[in-house]
């Protein structure tokens, strides 16, 4: 599974990125390339699988160990062993914002797209990442 090689082990959780060619979104145009940034936190890939969305100022890296930095850590109270995103018991997947500013595609990179592109094309982009990643049903999605 895809989770599974993403996972990482120091508390900082790295940003991974998949990428994909021609990403068709709703209005039938086509992105030519697409690429969106996520986080796995986890103590097991196979758990049930909890998508967390981040704030609009969040990042994908929802947990940091240590004190947060600006957009990153901004769920670190709430994501970890025994708390309410527990990684004992879940697979967390957060992902970046299409057009943000993080390791997904920018807003820059899809200006043509301006006018076609809605959020229910980032809401494919995620379902799409997902079963990549071989899961067929989500537990829970939270956030934004």
């Amino acid at each position: 599974m895809l989770f599974q090689e993403k996972i990482a082990n120091d508390g900082n959780h790295e940003v991974q990125t998949i990428s994909f060619s021609d990403f068709s979104l709703s209005t039938g145009d086509l992105l030519p390339n697409v690429k969106l940034g996520f986080c796995v936190f986890t103590k097991n890939p196979n758990n049930p699988l909890v998508i967390l969305h981040p704030a609009l100022t969040g990042s994908a890296r929802a947990y940091v160990s240590g004190k947060p930095s600006q957009g990153d850590g901004w769920f670190s109270s709430c994501i970890g062993p025994g708390k309410f995103l527990d990684t004992e018991r879940f697979t967390i997947v957060c992902f970046d914002h299409l057009g943000g500013c993080g390791a997904t595609t920018t807003a820059d990179e899809l200006v043509n797209f301006k006018e076609s592109l809605i959020f229910s094309d980032e809401v494919n982009l995620i379902a799409r990442v997902i079963s990549e990643a071989g899961y067929t049903s989500v537990h829970a999605v939270v956030g934004g």
